[in-house]
């Protein structure tokens, strides 16, 4: 059996590709993007591979086809040209530092008027990037290509401090707003973060962004599905259930339990597996909370100190959908963040405390989803609020989780797969 290369941290399509680490191919769901539509929001998770996926959009408009060799996207009917790229990534840096984005925005607009050229050089950063993509455009003659990796970065480090958030949030707008206002010279735009911000005016100059995020027909664009652990990773998997002492069932069915815990659509769609947790278990052989070490919103966790939260209630608590779009002012909305919604059924009128087959959860109506407790009564020392596998809470509370082993697997399922609606007045 050859040896497996996991790309454990690499978020660079071309160096998973040509050093022969496993790729997850998600290039039909890109085709579909770039053939469909023009601009375009994601939220998900921290380390969940939105970098990954801005860094395949980068390759294929710069037209590195030798790179898609075998993948979806070589099938498809696609024109391969070298489109002019602009990939802001505001991932890497401090931002409770004043003047931080101005830094990484500045960097960067420098590196971009270089490269094509552009004169009379405007003192304001948003005048600066809307001459730089006309610039782009005319020299090239094709239209500009837009990344914009972890867009929201600054603000959810800036979290509790409102007036450092307020000043970066003037300053991205002026920055962002040229993704509408010169949209005549762009082919295609992405910005992806794990929240949204409306009611921090961000998006409302931006109403031309299309927010696939819980659309289901991309539900999958990241992360890993169930279809893709068997199709990608089973020898990966079998190798782990060697190990470990149990069958290559066996080993699925411990990665189902602790890493399936996703579905980015209320009308269903896919589950997905965490990424980050499915690649270091099996590159190390066994099972652990490998997302809380890294994948952490900060964030949530100043929220959760600052505003002295009581965890046992979160599960229970009933949020507005509008609440969901502002994690300054509302911390439990900040939760959307790190919990994404378990699988959900065509159960309806279902409550706490009620009892529906196992382990099925009410059909939506039209809001979005935020996990609950249980739906089925769990003694006290199993309680936990169903986030992340129950990993955030765990770590905020710097307590052990006891009674969650694999001879508990029935309980921690059923905790696993409750989850409350959102409602939307």
């Amino acid at each position: 059996m050859n040896r497996m290369l996991y790309p454990i941290g690499i978020q660079s399509f071309s160096t998973i590709r040509e050093r022969g680490y496993v790729y997850v191919d998600k290039t039909d769901y890109i085709w579909k993007l770039t053939t469909s539509g023009q601009f375009f929001f994601l939220s998900r998770p921290r380390r969940f591979g939105k970098s990954l996926l801005l860094s395949t959009i980068e390759e294929l408009f710069l037209g590195h086809r030798d790179l898609f060799e075998g993948l979806d996207i070589s099938h498809k009917d696609y024109d391969w040209q070298t489109y002019p790229v602009l990939h802001l990534d505001f991932t890497g840096n401090d931002y409770m530092i004043p003047g931080s984005v101005e830094a990484v925005l500045n960097e960067n607009l420098r590196i971009w008027e270089q490269r094509y050229e552009v004169r009379n050089i405007e003192n304001s950063i948003g005048e600066r990037f809307r001459k730089v993509i006309k610039a782009a455009n005319e020299k090239t003659g094709l239209q500009v290509v837009i990344l914009i990796d972890e867009y929201d970065k600054p603000l959810l480090e800036t979290v509790d401090h409102p007036e450092l958030q307020e000043k970066f949030r003037n300053q991205l707008r002026a920055f962002y707003g040229n993704l509408k206002s010169q949209d005549r010279y762009i082919r295609f735009a992405m910005l992806t973060g794990v929240t949204k911000f409306g009611h921090l005016s961000i998006f409302s100059d931006l109403n031309n962004l299309q927010d696939i995020s819980m659309v289901e027909e991309f539900a999958g664009i990241c992360g890993i599905t169930d279809e893709e652990l068997h199709r990608y990773f089973e020898p990966g998997v079998a190798l782990l259930g060697e190990k470990r002492g149990y069958s290559t069932e066996e080993a699925y069915d411990k990665l189902r339990l602790n890493y399936d815990g996703y579905s980015f659509s209320p009308l269903g769609g896919p589950d997905i597996y965490n990424p980050f947790s499915v690649l270091n278990s099996l590159q190390a052989g066994w099972i652990r909370d490998f997302w809380f070490q890294t994948g952490t919103p900060t964030f949530l966790v100043k929220l959760i100190k600052s505003r002295q939260i009581e965890l046992q209630r979160l599960g229970h608590t009933q949020i507005p959908l509008q609440a969901g779009e502002n994690v300054s002012f509302d911390p439990r909305s900040s939760l959307y963040t790190g919990l994404i919604p378990k699988r959900l059924s065509d159960n309806q009128g279902l409550r706490p405390g009620d009892r529906p087959p196992y382990p099925r959860v009410p059909e939506p109506r039209g809001g979005t989803w935020l996990p609950a407790e249980s739906y089925e009564p769990v003694p006290p020392d199993r309680q936990r609020l169903g986030i992340q596998h129950r990993k955030i809470l765990r770590g905020c509370a710097r307590r052990p989780s006891r009674g969650v082993h694999d001879q508990d697997a029935k309980p921690v399922r059923r905790l696993q797969s409750g989850w409350i609606q959102l409602a939307q007045s």
